[in-house]
């Protein structure tokens, strides 16, 4: 039969709003090479094709055709800094994504491909331009391994006293931060809109996301429909199914937290963690105009940071244009539940471990 929205995963879907089209880096090269030169578009259509057609982000960035244009490049960091008009584009879809950046006047291109969406790709090219463009870049320090029990020591919840709450828990040989609530969320969401303006619809984006959740768990068709905009491609009763259904699949719902919600140009994007039995999933809620209107689940936006030891007491997310965070660090040599916590621009922010979360439940993984 017909495969329709509510019956097919939304990364599929994905696929099919680019066309269907997958290329390797050898396709992708043979397209720079080819927009280097005349054989497919004369220069004049690439001068069209580069042109500054819509604003977006700032006087200085715009959309060409199917390219974002931006008038020079600063890295907050000082990994790069460039004059030059830059042209670029990136995708992910689940299982992998994609950044390809250039600069025609130069003839300089990079272009990055990964098989995570852990995104690597958003700023692997900040530093692969540097070193192409003979500018300076900080290295991270050099990364350790630790024991098990050492790793262990950093698992819990913290706090700060001005409300800023994270989880911190134990990944393959890594520290991982998930941001639990808006202020948290802030400091991670470097690539959306952040700051003051947007309280108030960041609270009505969150208790809307939380009002979806709660309305599948009590079947409230009712809830659901107010919260849904008109034009939601599926009806309350397959949003509820659909969501059952991926519970069943997963042992059984145990409880949720709202990450917190980020603004684009076009929308407001809130993600709910879910705890299921057998794993941990996110949902991606947009809203606009005040409704929810896009509803995506599983969703595999990277909001978690993931840190390296650089010691027993430091761990360091080396991730140095996307990630709000950049380190961690014990207060005390001795003991990790007071923690200081680098940000973006040099922001410092004390944690202090929540009582009792040490040995916080570790998710089941999938087999």
């Amino acid at each position: 039969g017909v495969v329709g929205p509510a019956d097919e995963e939304w990364y599929h879907w994905g696929l099919r709003g680019a066309g269907g089209v997958l290329v390797n880096m050898k396709d992708l090269f043979k397209w720079e090479l080819a927009l280097q030169g005349t054989s497919v578009l004369s220069d004049s259509e690439k001068r069209l094709l580069f042109a500054n057609h819509v604003q977006t982000y700032g006087p200085d960035s715009h959309y060409g055709y199917g390219w974002q244009v931006t008038e020079g490049l600063k890295d907050p960091n000082g990994c790069l800094d460039i004059d030059a008009r830059l042209v670029s584009h990136g995708g992910d879809t689940r299982g992998f994504e994609a950044k390809y950046f250039r600069i025609p006047e130069s003839g300089v291109a990079v272009m990055v491909m990964a098989n995570n969406n852990d995104r690597f790709c958003w700023w692997m090219p900040i530093h692969l331009m540097s070193i192409l463009t003979n500018q300076d870049c900080p290295l991270p320090p050099p990364a350790v391994k630790l024991k098990a029990v050492d790793l262990e020591q950093w698992r819990g919840t913290y706090a700060s006293a001005d409300g800023v709450r994270i989880s911190l828990r134990i990944d393959r040989g890594k520290v991982v931060l998930m941001p639990i609530g808006q202020a948290a969320f802030d400091l991670i969401a470097l690539d959306g809109l952040v700051g003051s303006g947007f309280e108030i619809a960041y609270k009505q984006a969150n208790e809307q996301a939380e009002s979806v959740v709660n309305a599948w768990r009590t079947k409230d068709i009712d809830r659901l429909s107010a919260i849904l905009h008109p034009d939601y491609e599926e009806s309350p009763q397959a949003l509820i199914h659909r969501f059952d259904k991926a519970a069943a699949g997963r042992g059984g719902y145990v409880s949720h937290v709202l990450i917190g919600t980020v603004a684009d140009p076009n929308s407001m994007q809130t993600l709910v963690e879910v705890r299921f039995a057998n794993s941990v999933e996110k949902i991606r809620f947009k809203s606009g105009f005040g409704r929810i209107n896009a509803v995506q689940f599983p969703f595999v936006y990277p909001v978690a940071v993931r840190f390296v030891p650089e010691s027993a007491s430091r761990v360091n997310s080396y991730v140095m244009s996307n990630s709000g965070v950049r380190s961690l660090e014990r207060i005390d040599q001795e003991s990790a539940d007071r923690l200081r916590l680098t940000g973006f621009g040099g922001r410092v922010i004390e944690l202090e471990r929540e009582a009792g979360t040490q040995a916080a439940d570790r998710p089941t993984r999938r087999k």
